[in-house]
This record gives C-alpha cells, structure tokens and sequence, in this order.
C-alpha cells in the first residue's frame, strides 16, 4: 500500500500542473505588460478541436508585427490551390480597416488614407 501512495503523489502533481503553469504564465505575461507599458496576451489553442486551453486577453485583438506574413502566405496560397481565391484579385482596404499600432503603414497611408488603397497579391515579390 505505501508503495501506491508515493507511486500516486507524482500522478497527482502532473495533473496539478497546468494550472500552475498557466497562473505562472499568466504572471510573466503581466510583468512584461507592465515593463512596456502596453498590452501583451497569449493564447494557448488545441489545433486539432480549436479549443481554448489558457490565455490572458484572448478575446483581444493584436497587431502580430512581420510575424502574421508567413501565416497569411499560407493560407492564402492555399486558398488559390484549392481554386477559391485568385493572385490577381484586387483587396481594397481604407485606413479604418487598419489595426490599432501599424506603424510602417500609417506612415506610408498619409498619401491615400482619404480614399483608400488597392493592392494585388501577385505585385509582391517572391523571397
């Protein structure tokens, strides 16, 4: 019997864990928050159901920086494959469609932010 009880006190501790690690999660996000004095959040997702496991201001919305091109390449050249989308076509979008921090673009808007902008996919080019 005393053999199960200490077999059973690691088991009891893993299934501890994630809540302990998502609170220390939750800690270091707040503490880098505060440094920059912004807003920083994380969510943690099960791909496969599409679950949310943990996360702190996961209902929000952030600018991901260079980081969302690979991604957005992606799914877009996935989405020509599987003959839903074209290269060629035309994305209108106006200084409103923007996300709140786009610094290189609001930069570059002051030209057409009153009318807006039209960019083709096929215009930028392969790396």
């Amino acid at each position: 019997m005393r053999q199960y009880r200490f077999a059973l006190l690691p088991l009891l501790a893993a299934l501890a864990l994630p809540g302990w690690a998502h609170q220390a999660t939750v800690t270091t996000v707040k503490q880098a928050e505060s440094q920059l004095q912004g807003r920083v959040g994380y969510a943690e997702l099960d791909l496969a159901s599409g679950q949310l496991l943990a996360g702190y201001r996961s209902d929000e919305r952030f600018p991901m920086m260079s980081t969302f091109k690979v991604l957005l390449c992606g799914a877009v050249l996935s989405r020509v494959d599987a003959g839903e989308e074209q290269l060629d076509r035309r994305i209108h979008y106006r200084q409103q469609d923007l996300v709140e921090y786009s610094p290189v673009t609001e930069k570059a808007s002051y030209r057409w932010a009153h009318r807006g902008r039209t960019v083709r996919c096929r215009h930028y080019p392969e790396r």
